[in-house]
């Protein structure tokens, strides 16, 4: 926000004894805060119809309202009767030719917008071909005035033989012909209406691999839907279906959530935003787990078994106090050795390892 103040103004006596009545060397805010709410709602500097309560919140004041109003005005900040701030839109205060500007830029604005409807609404009448009244709607009948060429009359009042060539008007014509159309037919029992041989639903329009109405559904921040259809129709069939794998994802994502920074749905489609992101992958069928063979059952019978006796011959090696690592190095080294497992004592075998271990 633009508040302007006059040069040496932290400086001057009544800041300083402002700061000094407050006791806070940077009270000379509270004065900048008064000249803003002054420039955005109070453009002749008049503060009358403000309560000392609201001027005391706007200014996050600490102490009392009336205390705040006394002080300014002690030290020549304000001006009673009525309440006003001293020396606003004076000599020397950027204020007032700040304000100026800015009510000079926004009478500017105002002509530049009613000139610009106004050009809208002749080029509306000059498409169509019908009476239109300020606010564009048709009044029923067709024109008796003569027709208006780009900014020149055309004597004895018949239209241009050539339509209007810019893509504006265009647009236009084909917005004021969907108006005019007759509203297409419900759908039929059972879901959406079924697509022609020629790929052409009921209304006449292209089927489309993903119907508009998910997007207009789906989209939180939807505008212009008339032109939203048009570009929604005119993306391919691969955009669409990438619009419709992402869009959830940049919904859910963590700038979208607030809803700044959401673009509305025309300028989306317009420059294919959703064209930032890259769709997820596929999801891959779970794998079948594969069928051992007989060789690869053996051999896993055969582990396990041999994994369960030096299991129990390193238990029964600690069983007669031998160490842990001991009996577990031992034991393995046993198994290994042994020619077959079937017929295996291993409490004869501990006994036999415990007074004569392998070296």
């Amino acid at each position: 926000m633009h508040v302007a103040a006059e040069i040496g103004f932290w400086e001057s006596p009544r800041v300083k004894r402002f700061c000094a009545l407050t006791k806070d060397l940077g009270a000379g805010r509270y004065m900048m805060k008064l000249r803003e709410l002054a420039i955005l709602h109070h453009e002749d500097g008049q503060l009358e119809e403000e309560k000392p309560a609201d001027l005391a919140a706007y200014v996050n004041w600490p102490g009392r309202p009336a205390r705040l109003i006394e002080l300014l005005v002690r030290v020549g900040f304000l001006l009673r009767g009525p309440l006003r701030l001293a020396g606003w839109d004076g000599p020397g205060d950027e204020n007032g030719r700040y304000i100026a500007q800015r009510r000079y830029w926004r009478e500017r604005k105002a002509e530049k917008r009613a000139l610009e409807r106004e050009r809208q609404l002749a080029e509306l009448r000059f498409a169509v071909g019908e009476q239109l009244n300020d606010n564009g709607v048709s009044n029923g009948h067709l024109m008796d005035v003569p027709f208006l060429s780009h900014g020149h009359p055309i004597d004895g009042g018949s239209p241009p033989s050539s339509p209007p060539s810019s893509q504006r008007a265009a647009r236009r014509v084909s917005a004021a012909a969907r108006v005019r159309r007759a509203p297409p037919e419900p759908p039929q029992r059972g879901g959406a209406r079924e697509a022609s041989p020629e790929g052409r639903n009921r209304a006449g329009r292209k089927a489309l691999n993903v119907p508009w109405e998910w997007f207009a559904a789906t989209y939180p921040k939807l505008q212009s839907p008339e032109r939203c259809e048009e570009l929604w129709a005119g993306l391919s069939d691969q955009e669409r279906l990438h619009c419709q794998a992402v869009l959830p994802l940049q919904m859910a994502s963590g700038r979208w959530r607030n809803e700044r920074y959401i673009p509305f749905s025309d300028k989306y489609l317009s420059k294919k935003q959703f064209l930032a992101m890259r769709p997820p992958p596929p999801e891959k069928p779970p794998e079948k787990p594969r069928k051992k063979t007989t060789q690869e059952l053996e051999a896993e019978a055969w582990n396990n078994r041999v994994n369960a006796m030096r299991i129990e011959l390193s238990r029964k090696l600690r069983d007669r106090r031998m160490d842990y690592y001991q009996a577990s190095a031992i034991a393995g080294q046993a198994i290994e050795e042994l020619e077959t497992l079937d017929g295996v004592d291993l409490e004869a075998l501990a006994e036999r390892l415990i007074h004569s271990p392998p070296p």
